[in-house]
């Protein structure tokens, strides 16, 4: 068994770091049996510098300990909602076309040299991968979120041997962990500019693409798959369209496609374990997190809009200049309101995180240090987290045999439709049941 501490980690969110920050170049990733992005050894030869041990699902023993959380936490300067005043910039973007717009405004006035963003580009595990652009019209091109993983290890390394001021725009976990790996190597934290992190309620594997991609049925090497597609219709439901170099389609929300794929992703169906274990909603020690505003008052509006949760003093100058000069409108709002836009994501990472980290030790799983105190599943809730666990399994075992031997693809694509199936019954009874006792005891 390899000596090296991060591969001994039952939890993983796939973002690389610890592949870049290897002084010997030990780690690589590769996709487990489950279809996830983990890091493997390559040659055993560990030093035991433990800058891998920066990993925010990292941990050494199980600990668990309850700090009281703010609103949103993170020295916080202001909050934002609204979005970009050029319509054609907006309607390439999912919410409010904020991250895209504050991307460029950093780059193009000089504050740093290089942006890292995700961007349509296929190779071996993902339709997305992280690019380093110097280019305004490149950061565009990136604009809207990928629902699965993407590793950073590549540009990572790439700012440990150049220099140069970066910007970078992640996920919480990427976030937590670049800001861990910035105290311990000081190339990271002189070049890494600035963090700019994305709410997330829960992320995919890749294989969720691929299961997105058989509905599409193409035989090309380069699809895209745009999940929130802006047509002039309220943001929710969510319209998909996928396309390649010779054909589109687009799913609207009353397509059974649409809401099978959303009824997909709102599940573990190619779900992460670790997604299981985080409890950063807000991404806290970013400079700047955005999110869809999903406030009463924003929510049905077509063109989208963001939340924007500022915590850098130059970001906000920038911000302010911004709605000075017109190129941007945003009003300003409470933290309460800003937490209130996320109340799914807030409900999975405190309530639905307290069952997990008491269920996870139970079955012999190594966690953490979380800011949510373990709590017993009742009878219920142990019957849906096994369920959640089973599917996540079925699903991503299924789709690596259909990686693996391409020509079983019907055999064991069905095998996960008729388990989703059973799954979804499920839920639907419970609801039904739920929903009778409420009207009985009421």
């Amino acid at each position: 068994m390899s000596n090296i501490p991060i591969l001994h980690n039952d939890f993983c969110s796939g973002c690389g770091v610890c592949v870049a920050v290897c002084p010997v170049s030990a780690i690589e990733m590769s996709l487990d049996k489950y279809g996830e992005l983990k890091p493997t050894a390559t040659v055993n030869k560990c030093t035991e510098c433990g800058l891998c041990k920066t990993c925010y699902f990292y941990a050494e023993k199980t600990k668990s300990s309850c700090t009281q959380k703010t609103d949103l936490p993170g020295d916080i300067i202001q909050c934002f909602v609204g979005g970009v005043n050029n319509a054609d910039d907006r309607s390439k973007t999912h919410s409010g076309g904020m991250a895209t717009w504050i991307l460029r405004q950093i780059l193009e006035q000089n504050i740093v040299d290089y942006v890292i963003c995700v961007t349509t580009n296929n190779n071996k595990f993902s339709l997305f991968s992280y690019t380093i652009v110097n280019d305004s019209a490149d950061i565009k091109k990136s604009a809207g979120s990928k629902y699965v993983q993407v590793s950073a290890d590549q540009v990572v390394r790439h700012i440990l041997n150049h220099s140069g001021r970066y910007v970078i725009i992640g996920l919480p976990c990427l976030i937590q962990t670049l800001h861990a790996a910035r105290k311990k190597i000081p190339k990271l934290k002189e070049r890494l500019f600035f963090l700019l992190g994305l709410t997330c309620l829960h992320n995919k594997t890749n294989f969720f693409n691929s299961h997105i991609s058989s509905f599409f049925k193409s035989s090309s090497h380069n699809v895209n798959i745009i999940y929130r597609y802006k047509c002039g219709r309220t943001p929710l439901p969510p319209v998909i369209k996928i396309e390649d170099e010779n054909n589109a389609k687009v799913w609207l929300p009353e397509d059974p496609v649409n809401r099978h794929i959303w009824s997909v992703f709102s599940n573990a169906s190619f779900g992460i374990k670790a997604c299981n274990c985080c409890d950063d909603v807000f991404a806290e020690y970013s400079d700047a997190s955005f999110m869809d505003a999903w406030l009463p008052a924003y929510k049905n509006k077509p063109e989208g809009n963001s939340i924007v949760i500022v915590r850098n003093p130059l970001i906000n100058e920038i911000i302010l200049d911004g709605i000075k000069k017109a190129e941007i409108s945003l009003a300003i709002i409470s933290s309460a309101d800003a937490k209130g836009s996320q109340t799914a994501a807030i409900h999975k990472k405190t309530k639905v995180l307290s069952r997990y980290l008491y269920y996870y030790p139970k079955k012999g799983l190594i966690l953490p240090e979380r800011k949510v105190t373990p709590q017993k599943p009742s009878q219920g809730e142990l019957i849906e987290i096994i369920l959640q666990e089973t599917l996540r399994a079925v699903s991503g075992r299924c789709y690596a045999k259909i990686k693996k031997q391409g020509h079983f693809l019907f055999l064991y694509r069905n095998i996960f439709l008729f388990y989703f199936w059973l799954h979804e019954r499920y839920f639907q009874l419970r609801n039904i049941f739920r929903t009778i006792v409420q009207k009985v005891y009421k």
